[in-house]
Parts: structure tokens; sequence; C-alpha cells
């Protein structure tokens, strides 16, 4: 035993012998000795120095003291929290750590300091994130590496390629497909701005009339020619179909390569790349019914609308397939894990935004009555008080006398309250977000260098 512990746990054991009145506790915490009197610990009844003390349990009859193999420096907090009856941390020490200490030694979380809770709360909050970090992309990257180290001949290659393909930050290479793809999806997202513009349709026939035939149902559910060419006329030209058909290939090699691939196949069926399995496959489906007849200028007659039809309208899905970019985008990928992790507090803000529009689209209808204002109805002050709420102000409606003044006055600054509540819980979540997934992709980085499995 070192000299300076045995020195420590002589002159302990002189105070004990000259002080018996005191009633002194020796408690040995890894080498390092404490003196407290009986009736300190006995305050917490519950905690486990307490119960040990009643059973001499951890009693060490060679230090004469009883041990624990903890930190030294975090048994002081719970000295204190006996002693004076709450938890105080200090600025250098972990939260986490403190907390993991309290429960050990079973010290109730009610007991921390006002002034301290704030910072256990943060210290969670950050815990949970880098869990869910840690699960979401080191975790599917983890079973993908066990699976290729378990894996041989084709199975090897093809968990070799899903890596490659899921995770962009294990080499360059895969970066560089990834940015590749994303490229193409956003190609394919400008496709369908051009879908919907009727400057890109052959026009209609010059004798073309709204029918009154119930018989042609389809066209006869658009009221104006402007929506008859939107849905129902061919693009103008082949080039752009060509174009289209190309990248929609594409995406459906990446996507049926990675499902054949993956080494697990229910993350397609319960995850967001479902959307983009639904999304791509509905867009292949009417495109090969379609496109040929389209590219051979094929007039699209009433036999041939609903499928038409159906091309166009799937075509509009295909916004949803930004979320592909979040494999290219770390940035993307932070802002959809910051927007489910707020979830909660988004929901609360909202509730308040729409408690505030309805109180406010009542008040501003009552006090617009004796005006020759807008507001003819309670429903359309709801129109206002959005607008204003939301600090947008577009100026179509607004009031015409002072008592409609002052419900706008404080419409607005309600909004300004309820929509600035959002800023800082989304921007401390991304933060967070933002720093763990960069230290997740550099481990994964790192490891594929030291590994240089691909």
């Amino acid at each position: 035993m070192d000299n300076h512990i045995e020195n420590a746990l002589l002159h302990d054991r002189t105070l004990s012998e000259e002080d018996d009145d005191t009633d002194l506790i020796h408690v040995n915490i890894r080498g390092t000795c404490f003196l407290t009197p009986r009736e300190t610990i006995l305050k917490i009844s519950d905690s486990r120095l307490a119960v040990a003390l009643n059973t001499q349990q951890g009693y060490n009859d060679k230090l004469c003291a009883y041990y624990f193999n903890r930190e030294p420096d975090l048994f002081r907090i719970i000295l204190q929290a006996h002693s004076q009856g709450e938890v105080h941390i200090p600025s250098e020490t972990c939260a986490i750590e403190v907390l993991n200490e309290m429960e050990f030694w079973n010290i109730p979380r009610s007991m921390i300091a006002p002034c301290c809770t704030g910072k256990c709360t943060s210290a969670i909050v950050e815990k949970t994130i880098a869990l869910t970090v840690r699960e979401q992309i080191l975790g599917n990257f983890e079973k993908s590496i066990g699976c290729l180290e378990e894996s041989h001949g084709w199975r090897r290659r093809a968990t070799e390629l899903w890596v490659f393909l899921e995770f962009p930050v294990s080499s360059v290479k895969a970066k560089c497909w990834s940015v590749f793809m994303a490229s193409m999806v956003i190609l394919w997202t400008l496709f369908t701005m051009l879908m919907c513009d009727v400057n890109f349709r052959d026009p209609l026939s010059a004798n073309w009339t709204h029918p009154v035939d119930v018989d042609d149902r389809v066209l006869a559910l658009f009221k104006s020619e402007k929506w008859a060419r939107l849905w129902l006329s061919p693009y103008a030209g082949n080039p752009y179909l060509i174009i289209d058909v190309f990248v929609t290939l594409i995406i459906l090699f990446d996507l049926t390569v990675r499902i054949v691939t993956c080494t697990e196949k229910r993350v397609f069926y319960t995850s967001a790349k479902l959307v983009e399995v639904i999304v791509v496959f509905l867009n292949v489906t009417f495109q090969t019914m379609s496109v040929p007849l389209l590219l051979a200028r094929i007039e699209i007659t009433p036999s041939l609308r609903y499928m038409f039809l159906g091309y166009v309208s799937v075509g509009m899905l295909r916004p949803f397939l930004i979320i592909r970019l979040s494999n290219a985008f770390v940035g993307l990928r932070v802002l959809m894990m910051v927007l489910a992790k707020s979830a909660t507090e988004l929901v609360t803000i909202i509730s308040f935004m729409v408690c505030g529009v309805l109180f406010f689209s009542v008040f501003i209808f009552l006090a617009e009555l004796g005006t020759d204002g807008v507001f003819m109805s309670p429903w359309e002050g709801c129109w206002w008080s959005v607008i204003t709420m939301s600090t947008v102000g577009y100026g179509d409606m607004y009031p015409h006398g002072w008592p409609g003044y002052v419900v706008g006055i404080f419409c607005t600054l309600s909004g300004i309250i309820i929509t600035g509540l959002s800023i800082p819980i989304l921007s401390g979540n991304f933060n967070s977000y933002y720093n763990h997934v960069h230290m997740a992709m550099a481990e994964i980085r790192e490891y594929m260098n030291n590994n240089r499995i691909t």
C-alpha cells in the first residue's frame, strides 16, 4: 500500500481515537480516504452509503473503512448531497458522470440544485442525440461491416457495393457517385416543373371545346383548355422524353442495386427509403406504358387518356425523392433528424399558432364591424391572422379603424413571439446533430481508411 495512503489512514485512526464522540465514519474511495459523521450519511436513509453503514456491506477490515471502487472527485459531490441536501455540479465536471454517480449511490435526481438543472437537462439531451446518431448512422454501418466480415464470395462483393452506395464517406469514388446521383435526382425533379408547364405541351386542336358528352369521362373532368392541355396533351418534342427516360433508368439502376445488395431488406420497408421505392417504381411503370406512344407521336385517344393521366399524376410525386439527397449532403440528413427530434416542440408551437389564429380572427371581425372593411366573416379573419402572425403581410386584407389597428398590433406581436420560439429550438438541435453526425462520418472514414475495404 502506498505510504501516503498508510499515513492518511494512521492519521484518520488517530483522529478517531482522540474524538470518539463525533462517531466519524471512514470511507475509502479507490485509495482516497474520507471522514464523515454517521448522522450525515443517515440523512439520506435510502442511499447506498447509508444502507452499507447499516448492514456493514463493503466494510474492509484491513483498511478499517468502507471501500468502494468509484471516482474520488465525484464522491465529494455525493457527500455534499448527504450534508447539504442538494447536489451542485462544478462547471468543469461532466453532468452525465454526476448523474451516473448519483444513480450508483441511489441519490434521487430531485436533489439537484435548481441552478444546475439546466446543465443536467442539456447533458441528457446531448446524450440522447449522440445515441440517436450512433443508432441511425454508425449502427447501420457496423451491421454492414459485421456482415462484410462474415460473408464470402458474391455476398461479400454485394456488401462492399452496398457500403459503397449507402455510405459516401467510405471512399472518394463513393462520394463522387453520391454527388452524381444527387444531380440526377435534382434533374429528375426539374423535369416535374417542365411537366407542369403547359408551354412544353402540344397545343390542342384548333376546334377544341369542352365536351358535353359524358362518355368521355376523363376529359369531362377538366373545366378549361389549360387544364386539359396540362393533363392530356403530350409533350412538345422528343428530346425531353429521351432525357427523362435516361435519368429515370439511372435512378432505377441505383435503387435496384441497393435493394439487391442491402444487408437487411427490411430497411426498405421501415424507413424513408420506402417512399423512394414507391415513387421510382410507379414512374417506371407508367413511363414504360406511355413513353413509347409519346415518342411515336401517337394521338392520345380517349382509350389512352387514363394511362397518360396516370403517367402525369405519378410524375408529380417526384419531388418526394429529394429525401434521397440526404445520402450526399450531410446538412439535409441533419435537418431531417432535427425535424424528427423537434416534432413535439414544433407541434406545441403550431398549437399556439392555431389558437392565436382563431382568437384574433374573431376579434378582428368584431373590431371591423363598424367600418367598411373587408372582413365579412371570421373565416376571412383566419387568413388575415395567419399572414399577420407569420409577419408576411400580403396587404390584401387590412383593418380600417383604430380598434382593428389595436388587434393587428397584438396579433403581430404574438406572431413574433410564437414563431421566435421555434428558432432557438431548431438551431440548438441542428448544431448538436451536425456535430455528432460529423463525428460519426469521421469514424466511418477513419475505419475505411485503416481497413481499405473498398
